[in-house]
């Protein structure tokens, strides 16, 4: 097996390890989503031709080491026969995490199918590099979306009918962020501290705050997006027909400016984030 070999063999997803004739193959998965059945067959290829463990990758991908040389053959069979996504170098999709969505006692959007469907959508659009997506359910923000290239942000927007209201304070008390107070028997929102979770509107029994909308905020490198809305006003807020419009812009734009194996955060800082923003100007 000489240099050659092993380039080709990279090329085709198995990656050596630091120990001769071994080598660990990645197993993508739909924004951290997999079936029982794709568990059982990377369980299987792993106590057939490995040591029969498995590594979690940051990106929610399985990784099954110590796969020897000349059982490579047999376990890219396996792969083909099992369905599963092998990750190569070539495969230039967008990279998906995600947090559990609305199984979470928290949770106000289903990340899960918004992730499936922006990576079943672009898993074959061949972009220039890496572009990294964090989807988190609620603002508790347990993904660091600002760590991400593309975040999505699911919130729930509370409000006042102040004729409902009866002073009980209940709201008061759940707002981690003092958001909400009492003008002499007024209840008063402040929108500046107020992140849009939404736990003042579950605690409320009487009505007197509600949901007004289910919106997302973008991050782009790590800043929030501010696009103009319909009537021109600058808005942090987008309904998620809005923001897939936004990713599929955002991705287009990536795919026509990024150069070949340039990461998004790369291009960005190239070409400023003032030019992605004119691009968008107008968008929703």
């Amino acid at each position: 097996m000489d240099i050659q070999d092993i380039k080709q063999l990279r090329m085709e997803g198995f990656l050596p390890l630091k120990y001769d004739g071994y080598f660990r193959i990645r197993i993508s998965s739909e924004a951290g989503k997999m079936t029982g059945e794709d568990i059982e067959h990377i369980a299987y290829i792993s106590k057939e031709y490995g040591k029969g463990y498995v590594n979690f990758t940051t990106r929610l991908c399985v990784e099954i080491p110590w796969i020897k040389y000349e059982n490579i053959e047999k376990v890219k069979e396996e792969i083909k026969n099992f369905n599963l996504l092998l990750l190569r170098p070539r495969h230039k999709f967008p990279s998906i995490i995600s947090c559990g969505g609305k199984i979470c006692t928290n949770g106000i959007i289903d990340t899960k199918d918004i992730g499936e469907k922006i990576f079943n959508k672009y898993k074959n659009c061949n972009l220039p590099g890496k572009i990294k997506i964090g989807i988190i359910g609620c603002p508790n923000n347990c993904l660091k979306v600002e760590s991400e290239d593309l975040g999505i942000v699911g919130k729930r927007i509370p409000k006042i009918i102040e004729e409902n209201c009866i002073n009980c304070g209940l709201c008061v008390k759940s707002c981690r962020k003092n958001a909400i107070s009492f003008s002499n028997t007024k209840l008063i929102l402040n929108n500046s501290k107020c992140i849009d979770c939404g736990k003042c509107i579950e605690v409320c029994k009487f009505n007197g705050i509600i949901e007004e909308d289910i919106r997302v905020s973008i991050y782009v490198g790590g800043n929030i997006l501010k696009l103009k809305d319909k009537k021109g006003r600058p808005s942090t807020l987008y309904s998620l027909e809005e923001a897939e419009k936004i990713i599929d812009r955002i991705i287009k734009y990536y795919k026509k400016h990024g150069k070949k194996k340039e990461k998004f955060n790369n291009m960005l800082d190239r070409l400023g984030m003032e030019n992605l923003l004119k691009d968008l100007e107008g968008y929703i």
